[in-house]
Order: structure tokens, then C-alpha cells, then sequence
């Protein structure tokens, strides 16, 4: 396996663990109220979207530089 695809599957995985982050802070948030898993869920979701771009872009540079 390449380092490319070991990338790739790292920064899914990463961005999978963002996504459970927020889903699990909005459902404590539905629960208990707190402001904090708000901020909690917002952040998460805002990482796990940076991270998306993030391959995006790298995925588009591999291809440019005919990395496979």
C-alpha cells in the first residue's frame, strides 16, 4: 500500500471520527441543554468539513503531479 492511499484511508478515518464527534455532542446537547456540546457539535462538524477540502485538494495536487 502506498503512503498516498495510507493517507487517504487516514484523513477518511479522521474525518469519520469528526463526524461521530458531532453527532455525539448534538445528542448530548438534545439531552442535557448545554451550550458547550453545541459549541462541541459545531466544532466537530467544522473539522470533519476542513478535512473533506483538505483531501480534496490533496487528492487534486496528486493528480497534477501524477502520484498514483
Amino acid at each position: 500500500m502506498s503512503l498516498k492511499n495510507v493517507h487517504i484511508i487516514f484523513i477518511a478515518a479522521a474525518t469519520l471520527l469528526a463526524l461521530f464527534c458531532a453527532v455525539q455532542a448534538w445528542g448530548n446537547y438534545r439531552e442535557q441543554g448545554s451550550m458547550l456540546s453545541v459549541l462541541a457539535a459545531t466544532g466537530s462538524l467544522a473539522v470533519a468539513v476542513v478535512l473533506l477540502r483538505y483531501e480534496a485538494l490533496f487528492l487534486k495536487r496528486c493528480r497534477a503531479e501524477g502520484i498514483r
